[in-house]
């Protein structure tokens, strides 16, 4: 079950938007949406279980003109709809918040929960990356709080799931030492798991 790979239902149609990372707005274009996630569901039926619905929503690098919480909810009901009519055991992953802090990731979270997400998903996600230095455990448990204090505020149990986190090795500014990057690692797991997160994935395998 750990194993199970995560497809993620994203970005935009050029067809249909003047760029690939506009969120489809409008019936049209939350339409064709869903006829793509319908699509791949078949297509994926019996290999993939687990379906994220966009990435980062919340940065403006993923969301161009950056739409609100209501055209995210949007998507993700029309993701839930159409995935689950090829494969009802399928898992719909939500939010994939890019971030933590309460002016970015935390409060997109929340806006989707207010405005009747929730229904719609049976995981919540988000990539609580800590930039430029070895990892804070106190940080990492601190911000799967936060995520699990809204749950609770809205009275859902689903999975807390982290859908990227990792510490690049490198020259630039945003890199660590391979040593540094290896400790953090071996470190972040049993805390996340600790802290009540159910699913982790490392990102990335090799350095891009």
């Amino acid at each position: 079950d750990s194993m199970e790979p995560l497809l993620i239902l994203c970005y935009g149609n050029t067809l249909y938007t003047d760029n690939e990372y506009d969120a489809p707005t409008g019936d049209a274009q939350v339409a064709a949406f869903k006829n793509y996630c319908t699509f791949v569901a078949t297509k994926y039926k019996g290999i993939v279980k687990n379906y994220e619905v966009w990435n980062e929503y919340n940065y403006v690098e993923f969301n161009t003109h950056q739409e609100g919480s209501g055209v995210y909810i949007q998507m993700l009901k029309a993701a839930n709809e159409a995935v689950k009519s090829v494969d009802p055991e399928a898992k719909i992953v939500g939010v994939c918040a890019g971030g933590a802090d309460e002016n970015n990731g935390i409060d997109f979270m929340a806006r989707v929960f207010n405005y009747g997400g929730l229904p719609y998903m049976d995981a919540v996600s988000f990539h609580p990356y800590q930039w430029n230095r070895q990892s804070d455990m106190n940080q990492l448990t601190a911000d799967l709080q936060k995520v699990k204090n809204l749950l609770n505020q809205h009275n859902s149990n689903i999975p807390i799931w982290i859908t990227e986190l990792g510490w690049s090795t490198g020259t630039s500014e945003h890199c660590i030492s391979e040593q540094d990057a290896a400790i953090s690692a071996a470190q972040m797991y049993p805390t996340a798991i600790a802290a009540g997160c159910d699913k982790i994935i490392w990102y990335n395998l090799q350095n891009t």
